[in-house]
């Protein structure tokens, strides 16, 4: 545990270095972070169905497969980049015209349908790396979306500490708050917990949801001297499960209604929340 402390210790040193840690708005595009505590809670859905609401707002998106061992946006999204974001960190080249696959208007996918078991570990497990090699090269969106790894390590640790917003995913009951609390608890010495955004997953009734969100924080107050001002909730719907089982594009469905609409309030509130200039920069970069 120690050694693990210290690695993280040390990638929190480092990530002023990183793009979109110090870079102005003008500089970059927003980034921003889905994550989890607990796998199997829908951040893949999640982050696929709000890249494709931001591109119905106009917002040039790309979602990221950021998931190094677990990869689950090309069976999602039933589509593949040409290149693989394992294959693009052995290599460390790569055209940006022909890195992206277009899964809808304005969104792009980075996939990784090619884990790190099958490639090795010759190339570095570091998303700075990914990060430098993805904005060095303007890629000419606006939004970046990054569908992370459960939990909290250096590979995860330096890409959120990158990213502006992060989302983060639980269901409203006890094993799953409890694996977010623990996230929260991980990433505080780094990063401040007022960056993130709770949102409750596959939830049955907007009581049980308020119910959890209540004894959340009192625990997060109680240990940690934090309390969320508020959250967000997805709903469970029948479905979506089935549009994923069969690989259908439930993220613009209007079958899904009452999941999509539930995304469009939180893409409704981000663009709400975001500083005057960072508006601006996005206005006039999708405008162009």
């Amino acid at each position: 545990m120690r050694d693990q402390a210290e690695q993280l210790r040390r990638a929190a040193r480092q990530t002023g270095s990183l793009p979109g840690a110090s870079a102005s708005p003008g500089q970059s595009p927003l980034l921003i972070a889905v994550v989890s505590g607990k796998g199997g809670v829908g951040k893949s859905s999640f982050a696929l169905t709000l890249a494709h609401r931001l591109g119905r707002q106009g917002l040039s998106t790309l979602v990221v497969d950021a998931n190094l061992h677990s990869p689950s946006l090309h069976v999602l999204a039933n589509a593949s980049s040409p290149l693989s974001i394992s294959r693009l960190m052995k290599q460390g080249v790569f055209d940006p015209q022909q890195l992206f696959v277009s899964i809808g208007p304005k969104v792009d996918l980075l996939s990784n349908d090619e884990p790190i078991s099958q490639l090795g570990r010759s190339h570095p497990e570091s998303s700075s790396f990914l990060l430098e090699l993805l904005f060095d090269r303007n890629t000419g969106h606006s939004v970046v979306i990054f569908d992370t790894e459960t939990g909290l390590d250096h590979w995860n640790l330096e890409l959120i500490s990158a990213c502006r917003t992060h989302f983060l995913l639980t269901f409203p009951e006890p094993t799953a708050i409890i694996d977010s609390y623990t996230y929260l608890k991980n990433v505080r010495p780094y990063l401040s917990p007022a960056t993130f955004q709770l949102v409750f997953s596959q939830v049955l009734s907007e009581e049980n949801a308020e119910e959890a969100f209540r004894k959340f924080n009192l625990a997060l107050a109680h240990f940690l001297n934090f309390q969320f001002s508020g959250y967000f909730s997805t709903p469970f719907e029948a479905t979506v499960k089935q549009a994923i089982n069969e690989q259908n594009p439930f993220w613009k469905s209007e079958k899904c209604y009452h999941f999509v609409h539930s995304v469009d309030k939180i893409v409704a509130h981000l663009i709400e929340t975001l500083p005057i200039a960072h508006k601006e920069i996005l206005t006039l970069k999708d405008e162009v």
